[in-house]
């Protein structure tokens, strides 16, 4: 064999062992990944199915994320919040890139129905019975939501209850 043989046979190998490092790193990197992905990573259009069996469409978005919820913008130009408690199975989304240094309290649901009180916005509420509420807040507690629906009678109901919130857009 001649040297110039030697050198591409033994610059193949290395680029071989390489590739095969750079590959099994990379599968590594992906598994811990997926390990620690979470619906709530999710962004792009999805189907939802809800316990009541309701099924919500649209886009799901991640600015604002509320904790432990899914935001979905919904073809009516209304935004759905989703407690990831209420949802049995999603389908489509995509997962994104997450930025875990950010939790400055703003993403949470108590803040978001605060503002969605105070703008005084028109809601419907689906809770886990099948039922759907309308009205506006009256109140934000820490287990419950005051609903004055359009008779101007007042409801409270559990949050805990409730499998998804929606909005008109500006809720956002």
């Amino acid at each position: 064999m001649d040297a110039e043989r030697l050198w591409w046979e033994a610059a193949t190998a290395v680029e071989v062992e390489l590739e095969t490092e750079v590959v099994e790193e990379a599968y590594e990197v992906h598994v811990a990944e997926v390990a620690r992905a979470r619906l709530a990573d999710r962004v792009g259009p999805a189907r939802l199915r809800l316990r009541s069996g309701v099924f919500v469409e649209g886009d799901v978005v991640a600015d604002e994320a509320i904790e432990g919820h899914l935001r979905v913008q919904l073809a009516s130009d209304e935004v759905a919040v989703v407690p990831l408690a209420g949802l049995i199975a999603l389908r489509g989304t995509r997962p994104r890139l997450r930025r875990e240094d950010v939790r400055d309290g703003s993403g949470t649901l108590s803040s978001w129905l605060r503002r969605c009180r105070l703008a005084g916005l028109r809601m419907r509420v689906c809770t886990v019975d099948g039922l759907s509420w309308s009205g506006t807040l009256s109140t934000v507690g820490a287990d419950h939501v005051g609903l004055v629906d359009e008779s101007g009678e007042c409801w409270l109901i559990c949050i805990a209850s409730v499998e998804c919130w929606v909005a008109p857009h500006a809720a956002t």
